[in-house]
């Protein structure tokens, strides 16, 4: 804990050029980014609403879309267009708690999402997946409203939106609990879905009895794509979460018990930077992650393969499995092909 003594507070001054420098060059235009990303995506939804069907886990992937949508606006009108005289107490007391339940939406999205892929993966029942998700987010509900309670309980509330500094800590356990449950269980249940689906691969791409090498090597060669890129995915979504928002509940930790201010200033713009990501790099992941998000921007737009390829399959003609059709009687239907919701990798 740095001492005053040995290094002596800076003027004021120095912490409002941070702070304007912080804001404008760096916190809105990522918001601005933000913002033209996520209204891109949330349009396109909307003109396309009747002609686009989306899954469940799609619908969680565009709630969080509209989640930094909304954030983005609020942080764009607070740093652009809101005069200064606006940033009283109540201001600050008001941006605290929606910077709270904006958090905790995004941890209780983020989990809700690695909980619907995993079960989805090892069978459950739509039934059953819709009751895991609601007790988790009724824990997070309950973690939601403790958190900003804080902001209506405390007497001050300061310019780094922290409150005193009793219910300071007190919201900081809670978020940084939010933040562990949201890390450690996005993280086993994203590598739980990836092993699962690794050994369903393995059984379903299996060789069959009467299949020569030729068709085990394809079959192989198959398997090791869809698990690589399983693999870069899986990666990705646990990335997402620890690159956002470790530094802005570490950090805050460490401002909190800072007693030199610009110090502790610099730990707050550091967290708040990594934290505005979140609405860049969201679409950026959803829009990777999901081919139905991709094709509401394209009229006419390829079908998907199974292994995530885009783009007209050719039939396999060596196969002798190609149908023929003649004119004056019915072509034979073709059965249709195992759907391996394995294959197709999700969020």
């Amino acid at each position: 804990m740095a001492s005053n003594a040995t290094h002596p507070q800076p003027p004021d001054e120095a912490l409002i050029q941070l702070s304007n420098f912080t804001n404008n060059c760096i916190i809105v235009p990522i918001y601005c980014i933000g913002l033209i990303l996520n209204s891109a995506v949330l349009v396109a939804l909307f003109i396309k609403r009747r002609v686009i069907n989306l899954s469940r886990i799609e619908k969680g992937a565009a709630s969080l879309i509209l989640v930094g949508f909304l954030w983005s606006i609020v942080n764009v009108s607070k740093y652009a267009l809101f005069d200064t005289s606006l940033n009283s107490e109540a201001f600050f007391r008001t941006e605290g708690i929606l910077a709270t339940l904006f958090l905790m939406t995004l941890f209780a999205l983020n989990l809700s999402l690695a909980l619907d892929r995993y079960l989805m993966i090892c069978g459950w029942t739509d039934n059953s997946i819709w009751k895991a998700i609601g007790m988790q987010w009724l824990s997070y509900l309950v973690l939601m409203g403790a958190a900003t309670s804080t902001y209506c309980v405390t007497d001050v509330v300061d310019a780094t939106l922290e409150p005193d500094f009793d219910y300071l800590v007190v919201w900081m356990v809670i978020m940084g609990a939010a933040f562990l449950i949201t890390f450690i269980g996005t993280l086993l249940a994203n590598t739980f879905a990836y092993r699962a689906s690794r050994v369903q691969l393995q059984q379903l791409l299996a060789p069959g009895p009467g299949e020569g090498d030729a068709a085990g090597a394809r079959q192989r060669l198959l398997m090791a794509r869809i698990n690589r890129k399983m693999l870069v995915r899986t990666a990705l979504m646990n990335a997402n979460l620890f690159v956002c928002h470790t530094p802005l509940v570490v950090l805050d930790v460490v401002a909190a018990f800072q007693s030199n201010d610009f110090s502790a200033a610099v730990s707050n713009a550091v967290g708040f930077t990594a934290m505005s990501l979140e609405v860049v790099i969201t679409p950026m992941m959803v829009w990777y992650f999901f081919p139905q998000f991709r094709r509401i921007f394209y009229r006419n737009s390829p079908a998907e393969s199974e292994d995530g390829s885009e783009g007209p399959q050719e039939p396999d003609r060596s196969s002798g499995d190609e149908t023929v059709v003649t004119f004056g009687e019915p072509a034979e239907p073709t059965p249709p092909a195992p759907k391996f919701h394995i294959i197709r990798i999700v969020v």
